[in-house]
């Protein structure tokens, strides 16, 4: 299987995303209205935990799941793909190609951040993954977005490499950005059963449907967290706008300085 090109953004699907804002004040009821601004439809299910001043809204976007939760001092967004157990996988669960739902999901977080709600820190996460047909297929990809990554895909097992390269932001002066990158190959077996055979034979595994195999990418994008002071609302959305292009460019060139 041939390497896929490092310039084009179209090999990598969407397995979730997510915007987390930090804030030093309190919010609860006003979660339903952002709700209706951001999504734009009636959510599918709300639950609230009084005693610890927690909420949390579901609903759909696209094919993806959309979820708002709010806990003291912290407001996630989350989209992400759910696994229908009655279909058989012919890849891992995910939402579409990175482009469309990054899209989708920065229009959204940007209805969400012009409501000025006094943000101490934001951050961009996304899982993300480029379907292959096997473990060594994946490793052999690996170098491609790791020029100091030596493996040999035959005889190499649970890999995992992990880095964080700040950066200075080029939209708020003094902040700088965490880029957080985990790389990993994932196999996922949908189901499995064991057998136990009569007079204590040995036990047996049967697979009832095939593995299925990706590279994997796990980013975090966000601001440091020994910041107090709140992010200036008029340029959040130039600044998300910033995460966003730091992620996708970690997904098409791979770890860089």
């Amino acid at each position: 299987m041939p390497n896929p090109p490092r310039d084009k953004e179209s090999v990598w699907r969407v397995q979730l995303l997510r915007l987390t804002a930090f804030t030093s004040k309190s919010y609860g009821a006003e979660a339903s209205k952002w709700w209706d601004t951001v999504s734009g439809e009636p959510p599918e299910s709300r639950t609230e935990r009084l005693k610890d001043s927690i909420i949390s809204i579901e609903g759909r976007l696209g094919a993806g799941k959309l979820s708002l939760s709010l806990t003291p001092g912290r407001i996630d967004w989350v989209v992400g793909a759910e696994m229908n157990m009655e279909q058989p996988l012919s890849e891992m669960p995910n939402i579409g190609l990175l482009g469309d739902v990054f899209s989708s999901f920065q229009v959204r977080c940007k209805k969400f951040l012009s409501l000025e709600l006094g943000l101490t820190r934001v951050a961009l996460g996304a899982i993300l993954m480029v379907p292959v047909p096997d473990r060594q297929t994946g490793y052999g990809m690996l170098p491609n977005y790791h020029p100091i990554v030596q493996i040999d895909p035959a005889t190499s097992q649970d890999f995992l490499y992990q880095i964080n390269r700040p950066v200075k932001s080029r939209v708020l002066a003094d902040v700088d950005i965490n880029r957080l990158q985990k790389w990993a190959v994932s196999m996922l077996t949908p189901m499995s059963l064991q057998l136990v055979t009569m007079l204590g034979a040995p036990h047996q595994l049967v697979d009832l449907e095939p593995s299925v195999n990706a590279m994997r990418l796990e980013l975090d994008i966000s601001t440091s967290a020994t910041r107090k002071e709140d992010l200036p609302s008029d340029r959040l959305d130039a600044f998300f706008e910033e995460m966003v292009e730091l992620a996708v460019a970690i997904a098409q060139s791979g770890d860089r300085p």
